[in-house]
């Protein structure tokens, strides 16, 4: 089963002996299933065993429907998988981390606010490697690092702020 772009529930069906000429050409289904109001229960969900036509005698239905993750789930807090944004800041913990400019070139200022013990400040790029690795000590709540990126190549890489264990983390690019 699979949730299609406009919200309904499509579903393929088997080959078996109980379908006629009219569903199956020589032993392959030529219909998906369709569900039309899947937030409503029993005959009010509108089940549709022959929803959608997909050609005479599809083969591939009989396989299932194709996996196509959902892009449009929208940003997880703290997850170093989500889709890269152009604005830079995250409030987590009474914490907020910004990392700018983003996409940066020879230069990544890193700030945050709200902190009253030492941080840790790593930048990684997407393979893992370490690029920066530093120990922050805040004045006035605040922690600022400017670092020479000039040598980085250009690509994505991931900032991370520790602060007391709890981890902080964006997303930025380098031309």
């Amino acid at each position: 089963m699979a949730t299609g772009p406009d919200g309904k529930i499509y579903l393929s069906m088997t080959n078996s002996e109980f379908f006629n000429d009219t569903v199956q050409s020589n032993g392959v289904i030529k219909y998906v299933c369709r569900i039309n109001n899947p937030d409503s229960c029993g005959v009010a969900c509108g089940f549709e065993q022959y929803g959608v036509y997909v050609g005479p005698g599809d083969p591939y239905t009989r396989l299932g429907l194709p996996n196509i993750p959902n892009f449009t789930l929208g940003p997880l807090a703290g997850s170093i998988c989500d889709t890269l944004h152009t604005a830079s800041a995250q409030q987590l913990f009474g914490v907020e981390v910004t990392a700018h400019p983003n996409p940066f070139g020879n230069e990544l200022r890193v700030e945050a606010t709200g902190i009253s013990t030492k941080a840790l400040l790593e930048v990684r790029d997407v393979l893992g490697k370490i690029h920066i690795n530093a120990e922050l000590s805040p004045i006035n709540q605040t922690v600022r690092h400017t670092f020479d990126a000039s040598l980085f190549p250009p690509g994505v890489y991931i900032v991370t702020l520790t602060v007391n264990g709890d981890r902080i983390t964006r997303k930025v690019v380098k031309q």
